[in-house]
């Protein structure tokens, strides 16, 4: 810096230790679109996140129930499988008695026989579905697999065509999802 002193110019030292500037500029859209149009895409993205969590939840409790009936139908074939297996068996009891009278051929005598050995193999498939079904159910539901569960329902064709009929399709989280999606676009 320099001062005039006597009409002459003499050099001061200044030094700026001391000086500070501050500046500040604040700028505030009093009203922008594009903002609220964010802010409006943002709520819906949300909607549309939660809308999900719901659905996944809602698909994971019908994997489950898809599980519980594939074990019961599973049951209820191997009950049906045991009935046909001790039908069998009289049937192969009658026609070897028939056979060793002589009123039927060999060949009828082994073609029953056969049947009835399939219908075992039939019964072992079943045994097998309804171990992997209850393994799933377990899976689904979060038990170990060592855990032994007992299902105590069976299949009732009414009682599930009642329940159907009872669905009210705009609960589903699936159809709130895509009228989101639609309200986005």
């Amino acid at each position: 810096a320099l001062v005039i002193n006597d009409k002459k110019l003499v050099p001061v030292n200044a030094a700026s230790d001391n000086v500070y500037d501050l500046r500040t500029n604040f700028s505030i859209p009093i009203y922008n679109q594009n903002i609220n149009k964010g802010l409006q895409i943002a709520k819906l993205n949300e909607e549309v996140q939660n809308e999900n969590f719901i659905l996944t939840k809602v698909q994971i409790r019908e994997e489950i129930q898809i599980a519980y009936f594939n074990t019961l139908l599973a049951i209820e074939q191997k009950k049906v499988a045991t009935k046909s297996i001790a039908n069998a068996e009289k049937n192969l009891f009658y026609v070897k008695s028939q056979f060793e009278q002589g009123l039927v051929k060999a060949n009828d005598t082994l073609t029953v026989y056969i049947n009835f050995e399939s219908m075992k193999a039939g019964l072992l498939r079943t045994e097998n579905a309804i171990k992997q079904s209850k393994n799933l159910l377990k899976y689904l539901v979060g038990l170990p697999i060592e855990t032994n569960i007992q299902l105590t329902d069976s299949l009732s064709f009414k009682e599930i065509m009642e329940e159907s009929n009872n669905i009210d399709f705009m609960l589903r989280p699936e159809f709130r999802i895509n009228m989101l999606n639609a309200d986005i676009a």
